[in-house]
């Protein structure tokens, strides 16, 4: 059994960060700049189809870095938590 540590150091761990405001959005990139498979999930669809086309909804975060992630497929942004 592979244990969540033994995930965290691999990298095989899949996250997930509830809401991409000024916290959420920069956690989420910074996992999946990381190797981490992440997910951000917020309730606002608008501010997830920003983040789906690569445009932030945040001065602070970078365009080209976000679309880089979700390009790598390493960051998904949805309004589903389940």
């Amino acid at each position: 059994m592979t244990t969540l540590l033994q995930k965290l150091e691999d990298r095989s761990a899949r996250l997930v960060v509830l809401g991409a405001g000024q916290v959420g959005l920069p956690l989420a990139l910074a996992f999946a700049e990381q190797g981490f498979s992440t997910s951000v999930v917020d309730t606002d669809p608008q501010v997830v189809a920003a983040v789906r086309e690569g445009r932030s909804p945040l001065r602070e975060v970078d365009d080209d870095a976000l679309a880089g992630m979700l390009t790598s497929g390493r960051l998904l942004a949805t309004t589903d938590p389940g």
